[in-house]
């Protein structure tokens, strides 16, 4: 807590968390009493200002990061006098998101409360109060959760980073600012993407209660040797429905997307046989299967590649193309060596890669060799594109691999969820590409 860099007397989190809950609670439920009856915002904006500026010094890193957010977006409102025409729509969704924490601090007192009546729980009369103390806890955190994904999640992008007119408000009073742009747009993404950590951190604590005692390694490899097949899928029924110049540039896409599926195929059977021959901790780098993880992982640098060689060549804008091309050849090219190289080296010098750690330094080199020039491809089909839902949830996806990359929220089955997120992004790609041959 930011109290104990400034008080001789150092805090524990648990110190002040009877008051931030109260206050807390205090706080959300008069935004939702503002919105039922149309109060004015303005008041409640300054409230809210107020009260993220004070428990900041209190709080959690992550709360820390939620307040800065706050204090961002609500000191351009007040630094630039935006108008209430411009304003009222953003101010009625940002102060929408904090209904949703009424039942998260509710669930701290009905804890409370819980373990309260557990003291004395040889009388049956408590123990009747504590079962339903935890009926209660459990529509709780149901409501909390719908609220959460409604408020916080689906209506902030819907409404927010989706709507076009925010751009245009923000830019009639940022203009071409960079410090002011960065100003207000720090907060409105910001708070997005901390609302999407936690809500992985949501699904993480859900899976592990209901569905982590059923997973396998296992299972996860016999889905991964198809999953991939779908983004093919994908990407063919994309380019059908949207391709209308029928341009048939876009097969050499469905080429790399096609060769793709294949050697993760034959990567991922490899892992599936080799999990039942050897279980869990088996080398990834291992003689007998190493190449199949070499040639899986270049693919993926020829499949990205092959997605900007066709959107280079539907644009046909070679004098700003054309050099980025080379850019990206030469970074894959680089890539491809310098991962392949790294792999081999593991295998010469016997430095064992186990398939079920994941905390170890050879898997983040491998990802930042992968990752680092298709975010540069990505990044680059977004170039001139002024389609905002393509470019936004195209961002999303790309913030969303690199968050369930880092939390493992489904754990023994994050490669999975992270290729479903991948047919999106196929998706998305192949949106832009048929976009820009229009």
């Amino acid at each position: 807590m930011l109290i104990n860099l400034f008080s001789k007397t150092k805090y524990s989190d648990e110190y002040f968390q009877s008051s931030k809950n109260l206050a807390s609670i205090l706080l959300s439920s008069y935004c939702l009493y503002a919105l039922v009856n149309n109060f004015d915002l303005d008041h409640l904006c300054k409230l809210i200002l107020v009260h993220s500026l004070v428990d900041i010094f209190v709080a959690k890193p992550d709360i820390i990061f939620h307040h800065l957010c706050i204090v961002a977006i609500l000191t351009f409102k007040y630094y630039h006098n935006v108008l209430p025409e411009h304003n009222n729509f953003t101010t009625k969704q940002l102060i929408a998101t904090e209904i949703s924490s009424i039942f998260y601090t509710s669930g701290f007192y009905l804890k409370d409360l819980r373990r309260f009546f557990m003291k004395y729980s040889s009388f049956s009369l408590n123990k009747m109060i504590i079962q339903y103390i935890k009926i209660n806890e459990a529509v709780n955190s149901i409501i909390f959760i719908c609220l959460f994904c409604k408020l916080r999640i689906y209506d902030y992008f819907h409404n927010i980073i989706l709507n076009p007119n925010i751009y245009e408000w923000h830019f009639y009073y940022a203009k071409y600012n960079v410090l002011a742009n960065i100003h207000v747009y720090s907060g409105i993404y910001g708070l997005f993407a901390l609302n999407l950590y936690w809500l992985l951190l949501i699904i993480n604590k859900i899976y592990k209660t209901f569905f982590e005692k059923y997973e396998t390694y296992i299972w996860n490899e016999c889905l991964l040797k198809y999953i991939y097949f779908a983004s093919f899928a994908t990407a063919f029924l994309t380019y059908i429905f949207y391709n209308k110049s029928e341009n048939h540039i876009v097969l050499l896409d469905l080429l790399g997307i096609g060769s793709l599926s294949v050697t993760s195929y034959y990567y991922h059977e490899s892992n599936y046989e080799s999990l039942i021959e050897e279980g869990e901790e088996f080398n990834t780098v291992d003689p007998k299967r190493i190449w199949y993880y070499i040639h899986d992982t270049n693919m993926i640098s020829i499949r990205s590649f092959f997605t900007v060689v066709t959107n280079v060549l539907i644009k046909k804008n070679f004098q700003s193309g054309l050099p980025l091309l080379y850019f990206s050849g030469i970074i894959h090219s680089a890539s491809m060596y310098h991962r392949s190289r790294y792999l081999l080296e593991l295998q010469q010098n016997n430095i064992p890669f186990p398939y079920n750690n994941h905390n170890t330094n050879h898997g983040f080199i491998i990802n930042l060799h992968t990752g680092i020039p298709i975010f540069l491809d990505t990044f680059f089909l977004m170039h001139q594109l002024e389609d905002i839902y393509l470019i936004c949830c195209n961002i999303l996806v790309l913030f969303l691999l690199c968050l369930v990359t880092h939390l493992r929220p489904f754990s023994k089955m994050n490669h999975f969820f992270i290729h479903l997120l991948l047919v999106f992004e196929t998706y998305i790609l192949c949106r832009i590409n048929a976009k820009v041959g229009l």
